[in-house]
C-alpha cells in the first residue's frame, strides 16, 4: 500500500476516488477525521488536506482512481462535471457515499474495466480512446452517486480551522511563485506570527513547510517527467537560480535534483 498512500497524501494536484472493497480505513479530510469502510467511496479534491491517520492493516482493501485536476477537461467532459464535483466534495459535505452492496459491486466493476484497458492500452489498436472513453463513463457514474448518496455535514469546521483551509487552498493557487508567509497573511488579513501560530496549532508543521512542502512535490512531479531540464523547472518554480533550487530541493530531500532525476527515471 506504500505507494497508494503517498499518492493520496502527498501528491496535492490529483483528484483521488477510494473504493473500500475490505476492511476500514481512516483518513483525516479537510482536517476532519473520517472512518471508512466496506462499500464506501471517498472524493477527494485535489485542495484538500488528507492524511491517512492509521496503517492499512492487511485485512483492508481498497481500489484508487487518481488523476490530475485537469485531465477530465483535456478529455471533453463537461465543466459541469467540475461544478458538480466541487460541490458535492466541497468541506460542507461528507466526503465519502456509503453504498449498498449491488452498488459498490457495479462501480467497482467500472474501475476494474478501466484499470484493464489502461494496462492493455500499448495492446490493442485505438487503445488510448478506449481508455479515454472509459475514464469518462467512470466520471459520470461517479458524479451520479454522488448525487444520490452525498451527505451533508452536521458540524462545521471552527473558525480556525476554516482559516487554515483557505490558507492551504491559497497556498496550492500560488506556490510557484509566492513562498513568503507574509504574502500569505496579507491575503487572509491576518498577522505573520498569528498565521504561522495557526498552521502550526492545526497540522503541526510551520506556515513556511506547509508551502515548501507544495514546492516540492511539483519539483519532483517535474523531475520524473523529465520534460524540462533543472534549469528550467527552478526557473518554472521561481527560484532566482539553479544553484539556489538545488540546495532547497536537497535540504528537504537529502538529494540534488540531479541525483533525484537519475534514481527515479530512466532520462
Amino acid at each position: 500500500f506504500e505507494d497508494t498512500i503517498s499518492i493520496i497524501e502527498k501528491k496535492a494536484d490529483l483528484f483521488c476516488v477510494v473504493l473500500v472493497l475490505r476492511g476500514e480505513l481512516v483518513m483525516q479530510i479537510n482536517l476532519q477525521e473520517f472512518v471508512f469502510r466496506q462499500n464506501d467511496m471517498i472524493g477527494i479534491l485535489p485542495d484538500a488536506p488528507k492524511r491517512i491517520v492509521h496503517p492499512l492493516s492487511g485485512d483492508t482493501l481498497i481500489k484508487v482512481v487518481a488523476f490530475s485536476s485537469n485531465l477530465p477537461l483535456q478529455w471533453g467532459i463537461s465543466e459541469g462535471f467540475l461544478d458538480h464535483a466541487q460541490y458535492y466534495f466541497s468541506s460542507n459535505f461528507k466526503p465519502l457515499l456509503s453504498l449498498s452492496d449491488g452498488v459498490a459491486d457495479h462501480i467497482q466493476q467500472v474501475m476494474g474495466m478501466l484499470e484493464y484497458y489502461i494496462g492493455n492500452m500499448d495492446n490493442q489498436v485505438f487503445g488510448k480512446e478506449m481508455v479515454r472513453s472509459m475514464f469518462l463513463v467512470f466520471l459520470y457514474e461517479f458524479a451520479a452517486l454522488a448525487s444520490k448518496y452525498a451527505e451533508p455535514l452536521t458540524i462545521k469546521p471552527s473558525r480556525k480551522k476554516q482559516l487554515f483551509l483557505k490558507f492551504h487552498a491559497l497556498v496550492k493557487q500560488h506556490y510557484k511563485k509566492e513562498r513568503s508567509v507574509l504574502f500569505y497573511a496579507e491575503q487572509l488579513f491576518v498577522t505573520p506570527k498569528y498565521l504561522s501560530e495557526l498552521v502550526k496549532e492545526i497540522s503541526g508543521n510551520t506556515a513556511s513547510v506547509v508551502i515548501d512542502s507544495f514546492v516540492i512535490v511539483e519539483a519532483k512531479a517535474l523531475l520524473y517527467a523529465g520534460e524540462l531540464t533543472i534549469a528550467q523547472i527552478a526557473n518554472e518554480l521561481n527560484f532566482s537560480n539553479q544553484s539556489f533550487f538545488g540546495k532547497f530541493f536537497k535540504r528537504y530531500t537529502g538529494l540534488s535534483p540531479k541525483l533525484y532525476r537519475e534514481k527515479n527515471t530512466s532520462y
